[in-house]
């Protein structure tokens, strides 16, 4: 996504997270953005994967959840100081696991480690439910 295109509430969220993480002074590279009727009121909310990755830079790579003004992170890392490392990936996938109707995100990261973990939505929040590391 072209960071033009991107609604300014998601990357005003995304910015305060990376500033709360002690990479300030950028507003966030906001790169994909999922609309969804997450919680059933007929208002879609927004999932998003912001992320950057420089070499001697600041890097950072996650997932948030904005419904209204409401923004929760849900995954990823954030590094203010570089190091060494492999590039971060995080990919989410928005499904119906328990066949009950109710959504749940099932996040594949590779951060400091590989993991699936699956959030819940519970009255317009999300919880993790369970994460397998390997």
């Amino acid at each position: 996504k072209e960071q033009g295109d991107v609604d300014s509430a998601i990357i005003d969220a995304a910015t305060k997270h990376l500033a709360a993480n002690n990479i300030r002074d950028q507003k966030a590279n906001v790169t994909d953005v999922w609309n969804c009727d997450f919680d059933g009121d007929g208002k879609c909310e927004q999932l998003f994967k912001a992320e950057e990755w420089k070499e001697n830079g600041e890097n950072y790579c996650f997932l948030g959840y904005l419904a209204g003004e409401n923004c929760q992170i849900l995954s990823g890392c954030c590094y203010p100081e570089y190091k060494e490392r492999e590039p971060m990936d995080l990919y989410p996938m928005v499904c119906d696991l328990s066949g009950k109707k109710q959504w749940q995100i099932l996040v594949y990261k590779r951060c400091e480690y590989e993991s699936f973990s699956v959030f819940q939505s519970e009255s317009g929040n999300f919880s993790k439910n369970y994460e397998i590391i390997y």
